[in-house]
């Protein structure tokens, strides 16, 4: 194709250099002011805004970890973040639907003040500030991988990120309800109806989910 205007074409990135600038991008300034906006628009905290950047720095990285190819028509850095603030809208619209979509309030504390998975209890800590603490812990832990059977590690990321939040609202109900309405919320595979397929997968990816809840209070006790 000709070029009338002896323009420079510029050179097609490889996925490599696609990763790179998209990743770079979620971890900038811009980029939390970003998710701190579509926290406001999707009826999210502000303070969520760290989440959902963290939450979807996870997921582009293991999208773009399975791609064999280069994303088409990026090959900018203006394009390598609009893609990027596009998975972090998302990220904050799937977070903020799972809040909209109970159709009753749920929550992950019994009487005690613990989570029951199992026969195991995992004590809860009770005040505003320690459960903050143990979101930022989750998030911390995630980062450095998270082993999943049933679920791809962002998905455990979001339901226990989810778990945590509703905690913060002071919700009612139990952890199994809880799990159900999270993977519903943050995983479009999950299934939709209570059937035997939604159980198995809520006892396969639950589990990875109070497994990390569990690491990162075991994190936090040691710290005291």
């Amino acid at each position: 194709m000709s070029n009338p205007e002896n323009l420079p074409v510029p050179a097609e990135w490889s996925l490599r250099e696609q990763s790179g600038q998209i990743l770079q991008w979620v971890c900038g300034d811009e980029a939390l002011r970003w998710c701190a906006r579509c926290c406001r628009r999707f009826g999210l905290p502000d303070d969520m805004a760290g989440d959902v950047r963290s939450a979807s720095w996870i997921r582009l990285q293991r999208a773009l970890e399975r791609r064999q190819r280069p994303l088409e028509n990026m090959s900018t850095i203006d394009a390598a973040r609009r893609y990027a603030a596009r998975a972090c809208e998302n990220t904050a619209i799937d977070f903020g639907r799972s809040v909209r979509r109970r159709a009753e309030a749920v929550a992950l504390m019994d009487g005690e003040g613990e989570i029951v998975a199992e026969n195991r209890t995992i004590p809860l800590a009770e005040s505003r500030l320690a459960l903050e603490d143990l979101r930022r812990t989750v998030v911390t832990i995630a980062r450095d991988g998270v082993s999943c059977a049933g679920c791809p590690a962002d998905v455990v990321l979001a339901s226990a990120l989810w778990v945590i939040n509703a905690q913060i609202q002071g919700d009612n109900g139990t952890l199994s309800e809880l799990l159900y309405e999270s993977l519903q919320a943050v995983d479009t595979a999950f299934p939709e109806n209570r059937g035997d397929a939604a159980r198995q997968r809520k006892s396969r990816c639950g589990r990875c989910v109070v497994a990390l809840l569990r690491s990162a209070i075991e994190v936090m006790e040691a710290k005291r």
